[in-house]
Parts: C-alpha cells; sequence; structure tokens
C-alpha cells in the first residue's frame, strides 16, 4: 500500500492529502439529499486535479509532513 502523501491545494489554501482530493471531488454538486455533504466549491474549478491524480504537484509523505515537512505551494 503506497505511502499516504501531502500537498498544498491552492483553491482550498490547505495542505491536502491527494485521497482526500479525489474523494472531495466525487461529492455531488449543488443540494444534496440529507446526511451527504455537497462537493467544496473551491473543488468544482480547481485546475490542480489532473496534477495531482498524475502526482506532479510537489508533494511529502505523511509521515515527513507530521514531522515538519512542508510540500512546497503549486506556482501558477
Amino acid at each position: 500500500m503506497p505511502s499516504p502523501m501531502m500537498f498544498f491545494c491552492t483553491p482550498q489554501k490547505a495542505y491536502m492529502l491527494t485521497d482526500a482530493c479525489r474523494t472531495l471531488r466525487n461529492r455531488p454538486v449543488g443540494k444534496t439529499p440529507g446526511g451527504v455533504n455537497a462537493r467544496p466549491q473551491a473543488c468544482e474549478q480547481c485546475a490542480l486535479a489532473s496534477r495531482v491524480d498524475a502526482r506532479k504537484v510537489p508533494t511529502v509523505t505523511l509521515s515527513a509532513f507530521l514531522d515538519g515537512r512542508m510540500p512546497a505551494a503549486e506556482r501558477n
């Protein structure tokens, strides 16, 4: 099982797991039935999604992140 990877999500302005990024993008858009969270607005027009899936954004492992190392912010 691959190690969880952290990256800086520019639209969310937060450090995030690559798996969490995919999960947020798979949520429904707009109104949702009770108990289901909608996709965040920042994820709707995200340009990083394809680069996150291809692992072309600066990342660090979760353990390195917890030790204090930070991935570089993506520059546009």
